[in-house]
């Protein structure tokens, strides 16, 4: 959650649910919401498992070349 403007959504009664993996400088208010009863979590996402997402929707050529291209290191 990166802007405020996101989270202004659920004040307004347009979204109840959010997933997430990163609140950042919203956290605060994003506690507040819960607190009030606007905002419920659904699931915490790691970094690890949204970035797989993005592999996921790739084509397979894009995917094949990101493989062939990686650091054996980590």
């Amino acid at each position: 959650v990166g802007r405020s403007e996101h989270l202004d959504l659920f004040e307004q009664g347009i979204a109840r649910k959010l997933d997430f993996s990163f609140a950042g400088t919203q956290s605060l208010r994003i506690s507040q919401l819960l607190e009030d009863g606007l905002l419920e979590v659904g699931a915490i996402h790691t970094y690890i498992e949204l970035y797989a997402r993005l592999v996921v929707d790739l084509i397979p050529n894009v995917v094949l070349a990101a493989g062939f291209m990686a650091d054996r290191a980590g």
